[in-house]
């Protein structure tokens, strides 16, 4: 059976032209995700049509209401990866690479239509629609006191238990942003890692929204706040802490490079058009049970940090 690619992520796709060929095993296999462990000790993701890209996916054709259960593949199945296919033996399929179109997840400040009252305005209703329709079993209560945290606000408030154990946490992070303290940005970074429920825990995804908007305020402001040192003693501490596909996405973010929806999300939080916002957030939202939601309130506290500087 061959399955037609679509489009693979750019770091996807530079590991599979720089190895050669790579040995992998099934880590695990949903409807519409397979996650690959790479001999490198890095995570790939086989996607079908309807999920959106990430540095790490490959986006495949599928039917219509296809569960990629279907294809047979058992967990620590053995896997082929070339540039030209990837080969799942005894599943008895592969998927070929020759025409694959590349996606680009780079993240950067070049192109954004920056006005700080716009910013302002989108931001206000992100935090609504997190507030709202957010999950708030992770670190999603925060949301609703995003500007509170960042003007140094300290909160007298009770929250469930993530939130309550993190607050402090993240407060002190943004903190350490504002004065441009990289010690105190690495300590506590790594005070986050791993924390929480889940195969991307609460702490990991709260850092993968907020190191998205740090690494635009680099950017913006030609400051360093991550210094190469402290993104490996990040990642040294991950690996120790956190699972592998959390370690993963923190690499990418840390190299400037982040999933397509939240690209989406920023490209609409920096215009006027409150409907792609909108539809950007829920989209986010929809990620796992509370990793979306803790994603786009790492986002909303880091773009009110961002607003400082605007």
């Amino acid at each position: 059976m061959l399955i037609d690619a679509l489009q693979i992520g750019s770091a996807f796709k530079e590991e599979l032209s720089r190895a050669g060929i790579l040995a992998a095993n099934v880590r695990g296999i949903f409807n519409k995700v397979i996650n690959l462990e790479l001999e490198t000790n890095s995570l790939v993701s086989i996607v079908s049509e309807d999920i959106l890209n990430a540095p790490n996916n490959l986006v495949v054709t599928t039917p219509p209401a296809f569960s990629l259960k279907e294809l047979g593949i058992n967990l620590g199945a053995e896997v082929k990866l070339t540039p030209r296919e990837i080969s799942f033996e005894k599943a008895g399929f592969r998927i070929d690479l020759s025409e694959v179109e590349v996606w680009t997840s780079n993240l950067s400040w070049e192109g954004l239509a920056v006005e700080s009252g716009i910013l302002a305005e989108n931001l206000e209703f992100l935090k609504k629609i997190v507030v709202l329709e957010g999950a708030h079993e992770g670190l999603g209560e925060l949301a609703k006191f995003a500007e509170q945290i960042v003007t140094g606000r300290c909160l007298n408030c009770e929250f469930d238990y993530v939130s309550e154990l993190l607050y402090s946490v993240v407060f002190s992070l943004v903190k350490a942003v504002l004065i441009g303290e990289q010690d105190l940005i690495a300590k506590n970074s790594k005070r986050l890692l791993g924390l929480g429920p889940g195969l991307t825990p609460a702490g990991d995804d709260f850092l993968l929204g907020f190191y998205t908007m740090l690494v635009l305020l680099e950017q913006r402001t030609k400051l360093v706040y991550l210094t190469q040192e402290i993104k490996d003693e990040i990642l040294t501490a991950a690996e120790a802490k956190t699972t592998l596909e959390s370690r993963t996405m923190l690499r990418y973010v840390l190299e400037a490079q982040v999933p397509e929806i939240i690209l989406k999300l920023l490209a609409s939080l920096f215009t006027t058009e409150e409907t792609e916002v909108f539809c950007n957030t829920l989209r986010l939202l929809d990620r796992g049970s509370t990793s979306g939601t803790d994603i786009a309130t790492g986002i909303l506290i880091g773009g009110y940090t961002l607003l400082t500087e605007l």
